[in-house]
């Protein structure tokens, strides 16, 4: 079966109009995800670039090839670009414009007829691998490279990769004449075209990972202070007791004293001050012994340690209480004032413990703290 390169190009330029549309209406309806408008920019000026080679015979050769081809380029940096885009990083436009416009310039000095036919395949080949190496190694280099949609993306890039070195390599060793009615050329064509579609459906899919991930944080996350909500609190701690059953455990359950004055007399801008500098106090104390901790809800904080981290509960607990109770708070609006926490804490010697009995056992020591006049720890055993 013969593969005509001018039906190929009408299919193309078709079906990645759609594809296009799709990716631009996603990234305008999550306006987040930035890589998506700019990889359906770069679509944009794909098929109108695929659209001119289309309409080769009835243009010129400044529109059906030269235009077309340097519309090519900028989609190219254009898509390595979004891939930066994903990490929200500083993005190199000066860098990528300079590429592309380097590539287009020496495009456009060679001759446009059919004798350099083979010429431009090839510098069109190494601009495509330069920039899909530069999408790779931005997809690689990625905190979030480990994601399956990353890596299903460095899959289809390196595909692609390897099919434009197989064109590059069998532009070089056949003549210009021979290489514009080759099946093999046409068949890599036709390849790429799919990898390409394969392409855009993994961005799409980057981002709706992205997307589900961030949809997550935000049901487990606390939005004023940043930690682990009651929900998220209460399924790790159960997990972590799962996984160290006979490891000592200690849970302590917190509660800022006379919080509802602060709201009272400050206002509540006042009030989420003074949640936020308390989660960073309990960042600060606890995060560097691998413990559980976030806000129950309200002005209640919650902690879970286990193994080497439950001897130091006592003293972590009194050292939090005495600095919060030591420095006082200055509010956004300039107001001082100062804040005390009780706690109650519970240990156990074994993970088999119940959350729902620790939880019992060190509200009971808390309700016994504020009974003995607040700011002060209380400590039981199991």
């Amino acid at each position: 079966m013969k593969l005509d390169l001018y039906t190929l190009y009408v299919g193309h330029v078709t079906t990645f109009v759609l594809m296009t549309t799709i990716l631009l209406l996603i990234g305008l309806r999550y306006r987040q995800e930035q890589a998506l408008r700019i990889w359906g920019v770069a679509g944009v000026l794909a098929c109108a670039g695929i659209a001119l080679i289309a309409l080769r015979p009835y243009l010129s050769p400044w529109l059906g090839v030269g235009l077309a081809n340097c519309l090519l380029f900028f989609s190219l940096m254009l898509t390595w670009i979004g891939g930066v885009a994903l990490d929200h990083a500083q993005l190199p436009w000066r860098p990528g414009l300079l590429l592309a416009g380097a590539v287009s310039g020496a495009f456009l000095l060679l001759p446009f007829g059919a004798e350099a036919f083979a010429w431009r395949i090839l510098l069109f080949s190494a601009a495509y691998l330069l920039f899909h190496a530069l999408l790779w190694r931005s997809l690689r280099r990625s905190p979030h490279q480990a994601r399956l949609g990353y890596r299903l993306g460095r899959l289809i890039v390196l595909l692609l990769m390897l099919t434009y070195s197989v064109r590059l390599l069998y532009s070089s060793a056949v003549s210009s004449g021979w290489l514009a009615n080759s099946a093999l050329f046409a068949y890599l064509d036709y390849q790429a075209m799919w990898l390409e579609y394969a392409k855009l459906l993994c961005f799409i899919f980057i981002c709706f990972e992205r997307l589900e991930i961030r949809l997550y944080q935000q049901a487990m996350l606390d939005s004023l202070t940043g930690l682990a909500n009651r929900r998220a609190f209460h399924e790790q701690a159960e997990q972590r007791l799962a996984d160290y059953p006979d490891a000592p455990v200690a849970l302590l359950v917190m509660d800022l004293d006379w919080f509802k004055r602060v709201n009272d007399s400050h206002g509540h801008l006042a009030g989420d001050e003074v949640l936020v500098h308390f989660a960073t106090l309990l960042d600060r104390h606890f995060g560097h012994f691998d413990a559980v901790y976030g806000r129950n809800g309200g002005e209640e904080f919650s902690v879970l340690l286990s193994g080497s981290a439950v001897p130091h509960a006592p003293v972590l607990a009194e050292t939090l209480r005495q600095t919060l109770a030591a420095a006082p708070i200055t509010t956004s609006d300039g107001n001082t004032l100062r804040q005390t926490v009780s706690t109650g804490l519970v240990v156990a010697a074994r993970g088999r413990t119940p959350l729902r009995e620790l939880f019992l056992q060190a509200d009971l020591q808390l309700y016994a703290a504020k009974e003995q006049g607040r700011n002060r720890v209380c400590v039981s055993a199991l």
